[in-house]
C-alpha cells in the first residue's frame, strides 16, 4: 500500500511540475502578446501622427497656393519661389512647402537649393518621393559639376 501511495505521490508531484511549467508558459505568452500589441499600437500612433502632419501642411496654405499658382500661370517660377521662401522661412517644419520649394528650385535649375529643400522635406516626413528626388538632384549636381 505504501508503495502505491508513493507512486501516486510521485505522479502528483510530476503533474504539479508540469502544471507549473504550463502556467509559466501561458504567463510568458500573455506577456509577449501584450508587448507585441503595445509595439503595434506605437507604430500605428506614429503612422497617424505623420498622416495628420501631411493633412495639416496641405490645408494650412490654400491662399498661399493661389498666389503661387498665379505666378506659375504667368511663367514666373522665380516669383513662385519668392512666395514659398517666405512661407518656409516662417514655418520651416511645413514639409509640403519645403518639397514644393525644392521642386521650383529644380525647375529654375538651382540644384543646390533644390537638394537642400528636398532633404529638409524628407527629414520632416520620410516619403519615398522625396528620397527619389534627392537621388535625382544629386545626379544632376554630379553631372553639372
Amino acid at each position: 500500500i505504501l508503495a502505491e501511495l508513493k507512486k501516486i505521490n510521485d505522479h502528483n508531484t510530476s503533474s504539479k511540475k508540469y502544471g507549473i511549467a504550463f502556467l509559466v508558459l501561458i504567463g510568458f505568452l500573455i506577456i509577449f502578446d501584450v508587448f507585441v500589441k503595445v509595439q503595434v499600437k506605437n507604430e500605428e500612433k506614429k503612422y497617424y501622427e505623420n498622416q495628420n502632419k501631411l493633412l495639416e501642411s496641405r490645408n494650412a496654405d490654400i491662399p498661399l497656393w493661389q498666389e503661387v499658382q498665379n505666378k506659375l500661370n504667368a511663367d514666373d517660377v522665380n516669383g513662385a519661389i519668392e512666395i514659398l521662401k517666405k512661407s518656409v522661412d516662417s514655418n520651416p517644419d511645413n514639409y509640403y512647402n519645403q518639397g514644393r520649394l525644392a521642386e521650383y528650385y529644380l525647375r529654375a535649375k538651382n540644384y543646390e537649393k533644390a537638394l537642400e529643400h528636398y532633404k529638409h522635406a524628407y527629414s520632416l516626413v520620410p516619403h519615398e518621393d522625396y528620397k527619389e528626388m534627392i537621388e535625382i538632384v544629386e545626379k544632376l549636381l554630379e553631372k553639372n559639376s
